[in-house]
């Protein structure tokens, strides 16, 4: 049966993708609730960025549904979006306040259509939608944006293109380590289904790059396995995006490398690593540089201006990168390191005996310069801006090789959304390119406290 739903403001500024959670049922929004998105869209808090997002993704649907009549707008799940700008005709007791307006406009429709639910996380609302005969539910959807819903995995599983007996080769190549490459046979109705570079897994187990392919048969190399004694700076792969992310670091012929996921996937440490591999032990690069753009987290308060030099004013950003240091070499950051120290001798900086080999700069200071021979590692890339991140490519000279980190849940840039930000630009835009690889870490491996947070708090 055909059901109508009434979205109250409080449920878009929940989730921003609300519209989408009602399956093939009609959605109307309420004029009331664009004011009041409208109203809530300045600032840097959760709750503006929601409003913001809201905002988009109703004109998505406008943009690119199709129009079934001159009010109505198909949604992708079958569904259909409409606005109420109808004057209502039948009054609400109470004064003309928002949540009265709403009332007024469900009221309405129930008198014109069957069916019709509001939906409201305000108690308040509901019990008064229902003294007045109305149908009123809380909402009960609410994913949270995973970096999957705007970019590809950066690799596939291919179990459907290969027979059982070709799986089974596949994976017995790939466990005993062979570095040679391997030409199968491959099924299906798509002729050369594959991306030349890409990466493909085999039964959750096997990891491919394709080098080659005709009409009936397709060339892999295996990837590296990086287990036991074959580690980066001491780190192993933890699952199968950890994996696919080490050889993409690893790979000289990547000069691009994207790595996106959830909050505690292993990003920034698989990204130090490999540089320190890199740099320390193969002398592959001459230097390691870490650049993030230094912006709190939404919803927190401003600490002011912080006194000192340029490191001084960056040393507070740097907890990802010296934890991780300590993590993955038993470094401790220097007591004299403290931006509080008031001695005239210059700050001790808190990358101790690493101060040589990794360079910590200001993203909004880079314009002019050229980096050679370089690793650049650059973290919070969800916050920086499309432009950004095209003065941050170019600055790659000869031998250098560039590192972006990021995760489109925790985008605290308030002009930013999930899907316009520098990480999801950049990915998009190089998708197909030689020079470039990416991979989505799925999998929060921090703690089992950090992975049912994770899950649990959407």
């Amino acid at each position: 049966m055909s059901k109508t739903f009434v979205l109250d403001t409080n449920v878009l500024l929940s989730d921003p993708k609300s519209i989408h959670s009602f399956q093939e049922h009609t959605v109307y929004i309420p004029f009331i609730v664009l004011e009041e998105l409208d109203s809530k869209k300045q600032g840097h808090t959760e709750l503006a960025r929601n409003a913001r997002e809201a905002t988009r993704q109703l004109e998505d649907v406008i943009s690119s549904g199709e129009d079934l009549s001159e009010d109505c707008y198909r949604l992708p799940n079958g569904g259909c979006l409409r606005f109420t700008t109808q004057e209502t005709k039948i009054a609400v007791p109470g004064d003309a306040k928002n949540d009265n307006i709403i009332l007024n406009e469900v009221s309405y429709l129930s008198s014109k259509i069957s069916n019709i639910v509001l939906v409201s996380n305000d108690i308040n609302i509901r019990v008064k939608a229902k003294s007045l005969g109305l149908v009123a539910e809380g909402y009960r959807g609410g994913d949270v944006l995973s970096d999957s819903d705007f970019v590809s995995d950066g690799y596939f599983n291919a179990d459907s293109l290969f027979s059982e007996n070709t799986q089974n080769r596949l994976v017995q190549v790939f466990n005993a380590g062979s570095v040679e490459s391997v030409k199968v046979p491959y099924k299906g109705e798509s002729l050369e289904p594959f991306t030349i570079n890409g990466i493909i897994t085999i039964a959750d187990v096997a990891q491919f790059k394709v080098i080659d392919q005709d009409d009936v048969s397709v060339t892999l190399v295996p990837l590296t396995i990086f287990s036991g004694k074959n580690n980066i700076w001491g780190l192993r792969a933890k699952n199968i995006e950890q994996n696919i992310a080490m050889n993409l670091l690893m790979d000289p012929d990547k000069h691009l490398v994207a790595i996106s996921g959830a909050a505690g996937s292993g990003k920034t440490i698989i990204a130090l690593a490999s540089a320190l591999e890199q740099n320390i032990e193969s002398k592959r690069y001459k230097k390691i540089i870490f650049m993030r753009e230094t912006i709190t987290a939404a919803d927190t308060v401003e600490i002011g201006f912080l006194p000192g030099e340029l490191d001084n004013k960056l040393f507070p950003f740097l907890g990802a990168l010296t934890e991780n240091l300590r993590q993955l070499t038993g470094f401790e950051e220097p007591k004299g390191s403290k931006r509080n120290d008031k001695s005239n001798d210059k700050p001790i900086s808190p990358l101790g005996q690493f101060e040589n080999a990794i360079e910590v700069l200001s993203l909004g200071m880079q314009r002019g310069t050229s980096f050679t021979d370089s690793l650049i590692i650059v973290d919070e890339v969800q916050n920086l801006s499309k432009s950004t991140m095209k003065m941050i490519l170019t600055r790659a000279g000869m031998g250098s090789k560039i590192i972006l980190l990021g995760n489109v849940n925790q985008i605290d840039n308030p002009y930013l959304n999930g899907a316009d930000n520098g990480l999801v630009h950049t990915i998009k835009a190089f998708e197909g390119c030689d020079l470039f690889g990416h991979v989505i870490l799925k999998h929060t491996v921090r703690s089992p406290l950090a992975d049912e947070a994770v899950k649990r708090l959407m």
